[in-house]
């Protein structure tokens, strides 16, 4: 097994799926892909893909709210994508795949 056991991969996945849904959904009048991407290179994102534990456990409202805190986000108006979760999914999959695949371990 390798740093991370597939069941809690798929919970710190579709944790982050659904914050992107989150975002989608609540704010509608804001810039979904702008939030996507600050979030992807997020220090709440790195220390994600570094394992520290208690930012990957966190639910989808102490997510959003510790990103808010910690990456002090301000949410750009603009164009708000609907039904993102698949997307979202997908998205932090490819980056921690990528990242793995760059410090040469596997998950």
């Amino acid at each position: 097994m390798g740093a991370y056991a597939d069941v809690y991969l798929n919970d710190v996945v579709e944790v982050q799926g659904k914050l992107f849904d989150f975002f989608a959904q609540k704010f509608p009048d804001k810039d979904t892909e702008d939030f996507i991407e600050t979030y992807m290179r997020s220090k709440t994102r790195k220390s994600i893909d570094e394992s520290q534990a208690y930012v990957m456990t966190m639910d989808v409202q102490t997510l959003w709210e510790y990103f808010l805190k910690n990456d002090k986000y301000n949410a750009k108006p603009g164009k708000g994508l609907q039904g993102f979760q698949t997307a979202g999914r997908i998205l932090c999959v490819l980056s921690m795949v990528l990242q793995c695949t760059e410090r040469g371990s596997d998950f």
